[in-house]
């Protein structure tokens, strides 16, 4: 049960990212599954929330508690602000959700590839470290192709997509890009434990 809701959070999350080629209707409908999905998956996992209080952490646990709870507001901004602008949950004012959506969704992007560099090592399926590295740098080079970081420090108010850009095209770049976060967590953890 727990692979299968993190894996479809996964398929949601880019899926989500796609919004420029889905519309506005697919995405409240993916948005709506993904609030459930999250609520499920944190209901599955509700267990780590008891050992938070338990005993002295590590490093690596300080790392995995910042990460988590960074991820849970930044979740939880996107689902407000997203429910806003559906006009579910008019609390805040348009302008306010909509720059909220966009900064939090590219958070909750950055954040969720980090959570799942903290619990799947990549790096270690791949023995080459010539080939992970280059899959970072690909992963590097679409990040900043696709401007990232301007959606990360909220520098605009409307997410750019190239008229010459398709949604297999986007996806692709950005399940790249989350990989890079994945193995940037993994390479984090890997020197961590080194010391």
């Amino acid at each position: 049960m727990r692979k299968v809701i993190d894996v479809g959070m996964m398929i949601l999350l880019l899926l989500l990212m796609a919004f420029p080629f889905t519309g506005q209707d697919i995405h409240i409908f993916l948005g709506i599954i993904m609030i459930a999905f999250f609520i499920i998956h944190h209901y599955l996992n509700r267990r780590w929330y008891l050992s938070l209080f338990k005993g002295k952490k590590t490093k690596i646990q300080i790392l995995f508690i910042t990460i988590n709870s960074l991820l849970l507001i930044s979740i939880f901004g996107v689902a407000l602000s997203g429910l806003t602008l559906a006009g579910y949950v008019p609390i805040m004012s348009y302008f306010l959700a909509r720059k909220m959506h966009l900064v939090c969704s590219y958070w909750s992007y950055l954040l969720m590839g980090l959570h799942v560099g903290l619990h799947l090592q990549v790096i270690k399926m791949i023995k080459n470290q010539i080939i992970v590295y280059g899959i970072m740098l690909i992963g590097i080079i679409l990040f900043t192709k696709n401007q990232i970081l301007i959606y990360l420090l909220n520098m605009s108010d409307f997410l750019y997509v190239s008229d010459q850009m398709n949604i297999v095209i986007y996806m692709f770049e950005y399940l790249m890009i989350f990989i890079l976060f994945i193995l940037f967590m993994n390479v984090i953890i890997k020197e961590m434990k080194k010391k």
